[in-house]
């Protein structure tokens, strides 16, 4: 499929070649699948089509009221009542929240297993104060050299590296 004054899009769909029409919806690009592409010669690949600019929107339902929110969906009350509930004027805030997400509540965050607790990040501070190689610091906390002298790199190396601060850095504001 040709558009007026556009070369053809390719996408690579499960390692096939299928030609793309690009749509535009609001908040994104979408490919729509126009075809199997047999020949490699003609291809050109291009850049997807630029996005429509997300506008930086404040929420106005706070964390609470989002709890109260998604309890109150999963229960089967309707958006106006959820909305004359939580005090809120307008029920665009209510499928704005619904929305993002699918109408599906997310599910609670924690923090992986893999992601260093700050209790090993406290460990690590410790060990590296009482003169303790990497190797010994990593035995004790049953972890990979590796990942003990990449955590400390990334975070001032042996001189500066501040167990809270290196918890704050890694965006993880959650219990272990």
């Amino acid at each position: 499929m040709s558009f007026p004054g556009r070369a053809r899009t390719y996408c690579c769909l499960g390692g096939a070649l299928v030609e793309c029409a690009p749509l535009l919806v609001r908040g994104g690009a979408v490919w729509q699948l126009v075809g199997l592409i047999t020949r490699r010669s003609q291809v050109q690949i291009l850049p997807p089509l630029p996005t429509e600019p997300v506008r930086g929107r404040r929420s106005r339902v706070s964390d609470a009221q989002r709890v109260e929110l998604w309890r109150r969906s999963r229960a089967g009350e309707t958006v106006l009542s959820i909305a004359k509930a939580l005090g809120q004027h307008r029920t665009s805030n209510i499928y704005r929240v619904l929305e993002a997400t699918g109408g599906i509540a997310p599910a609670p965050r924690t923090r992986s297993s893999k992601v260093l607790s700050f209790c090993e990040r406290e460990e690590i501070s410790r060990g590296m104060a009482a003169g303790d190689s990497y190797r010994a610091i990593a035995r004790g906390l049953r972890r990979a050299v590796s990942t003990v002298g990449q955590e400390v790199a990334r975070h001032g190396g042996r001189a500066g590296y501040r167990a809270t601060e290196a918890d704050r850095a890694a965006g993880i504001d959650l219990d272990p």
